[in-house]
């Protein structure tokens, strides 16, 4: 999974910008006796009535490039920018300041899922690739309503480029050679890392709430048994 930074579209006559939302990468061939959509897509949800769902249920001419001289995949045609940050790169000056980072840019065209078990796949699939196993540790299947306000958009790529930046940071040669330069500026990388914070239970939480009880009783227990053998040791508590 990966956040999208910028997904944009043309619209009458003007570009537009989405805000980020998440797309997942199909790690295995979907296959039905009527679907075999290949490696090359990603997959996404949003709300039924949401435009991005609207533009690509009925494109219109200024948001479809194909045309008989130059036909393309049907779909709403995107372009899907994402990037990650690995580090801030310090250097002996501003301007040789950088970032570590891994970037790409998609092309690609945008169509709804209709066929049922296929739009199962994918929201079990993206389920799946927020947090392992968290379909199957859910009220599933989803319901005639949840089925019906989510839509799910598959995103065909047809071209793409990526850029990435590592290591530690370059300076200009006469920077180099200041030895007083470098001996009163720190340089380096700072890395920058993405981590998940301790779980918060919610309000109607309810699971562990009997191990928890049982913990409980067993820590009752243990202090009872302990304050017994106090209790004949002729020991306080």
């Amino acid at each position: 999974m990966f956040t999208v930074d910028s997904l944009a579209l043309l619209a009458r006559g003007y570009p537009i910008t989405f805000r980020p939302i998440p797309l997942f990468h199909n790690p295995r061939l979907y296959q039905s006796s009527t679907t075999n959509h290949q490696l090359t897509s990603l997959l996404s949800h949003s709300y039924v009535s949401s435009r991005i769902i609207n533009l690509t249920r009925s494109p219109s001419p200024s948001t479809s490039s194909t045309s008989p001289s130059n036909p393309t995949p049907p779909g709403l045609p995107l372009t899907i920018s994402a990037a990650h940050i690995d580090g801030l790169v310090l250097a002996l000056t501003p301007n040789s300041h950088s970032l570590n980072y891994r970037s790409a840019i998609l092309f690609g065209h945008a169509t709804l899922v209709t066929s049922v078990p296929e739009k199962l796949y994918a929201m079990e699939l993206i389920t799946n690739s927020i947090v392992p196993s968290r379909w199957s540790n859910t009220r599933v299947p989803p319901n005639a309503a949840e089925m019906q306000s989510t839509s799910v958009l598959r995103v065909k790529i047809a071209t793409g480029s990526a850029k990435i930046r590592s290591g530690m940071p370059h300076d200009e040669r006469g920077d180099m050679e200041d030895e007083e330069l470098k001996g009163r500026v720190w340089t380096g990388v700072v890395p920058v890392y993405q981590t998940f914070g301790e779980p918060v239970a919610g309000p109607y939480n309810g699971w562990g709430r009997f191990r928890g009880i049982w913990r409980s009783i067993g820590w009752r227990r243990m202090r009872m048994r302990r304050w017994g053998r106090r209790r004949r040791r002729g020991r306080r508590w």
